[in-house]
């Protein structure tokens, strides 16, 4: 049994904010509050940035990463995200309606 089990069996798992922003690496992301991403952006803006870059996620986890893994910061807001769901439903029926050997489905 995990130790950690007993402390955490009533825990509900942190939902994502409404609009959240994303720590992008190639391994990985991990989605952390605004006030998070403007720490990280702070030091991966420096001239002279640390080796380490140490945050918490919106799970409460804390990550110690390499600040030159860092490949991309961005926000995600449910706006943004509506927009490329319908995006990506209207690219797609119109790649379908590009093939014509696709006929009979």
């Amino acid at each position: 049994m995990n130790r950690l089990e007993q402390y955490l069996d009533d825990e509900e798992p942190l939902m994502p904010e409404r609009n959240y922003w994303v720590v992008e690496t190639q391994t990985g992301y991990w989605v952390v509050s605004a006030d998070t991403a403007r720490e990280v952006e702070h030091v991966i803006e420096r001239l002279w940035r640390p080796r380490w870059l140490v945050f918490r996620d919106l799970t409460g986890g804390r990550r110690r990463i390499r600040t030159g893994t860092v490949e991309c910061l961005y926000e995600s807001t449910s706006q943004q995200r509506a927009y490329r769901r319908a995006f990506d439903r209207e690219r797609a029926l119109e790649e379908k309606a590009g093939r014509p050997w696709d006929e009979g489905d």
